[in-house]
């Protein structure tokens, strides 16, 4: 018997590793494609924005308020939405004009303490529904 005999799985693995390497030697010579080139160059550029929002109210109470033991009024609040549009004016290489128009809807709960004049447990709840428009113009400082 040979002590020196190589098994066939390791003539295998061999020759797999050997592919291996000479296929990862192969150079992959492309010229590098640049995704829109021009994009950024162009004046003006539209688009739109969607998102959430959640507003609260924060109550200022008089200084004898609470020395008198009046309960707070409870908000609630749920969330909102925001849609608009982006107008943006390139003005050069550095500084861009934005042009925001939104639409900001929210809606909050508020829940007044126990008072003779409620006569219904629904004259304590109100429903306050806010539906804001925001224009911001804005310069957009670009570094390179």
């Amino acid at each position: 018997m040979q002590k020196n005999q190589i098994s066939p799985f390791k003539i295998v693995l061999f020759a797999f590793l050997i592919i291996i390497a000479q296929v990862s030697c192969i150079p992959t010579i492309r010229e590098r494609v640049t995704n829109l080139p021009n994009f950024d160059q162009k004046p003006i550029h539209y688009g739109y924005y969607v998102g959430f929002n959640s507003y609260d109210f924060k109550f200022t109470y008089k200084d004898n308020y609470y020395t008198e033991k009046h309960p707070d009024i409870e908000v609630t609040s749920s969330t909102g939405f925001n849609v608009g549009l982006v107008g943006d004016l390139r003005i050069n290489n550095f500084f861009n004009l934005r042009f925001e128009p939104g639409l900001f809807y929210s809606k909050r709960n508020l829940l007044y303490p126990e008072f003779a004049a409620f006569k219904k447990e629904s004259d304590r709840k109100r429903e306050v529904e806010s539906t804001y428009i925001h224009l911001p113009l804005i310069l957009k400082i670009n570094a390179s």
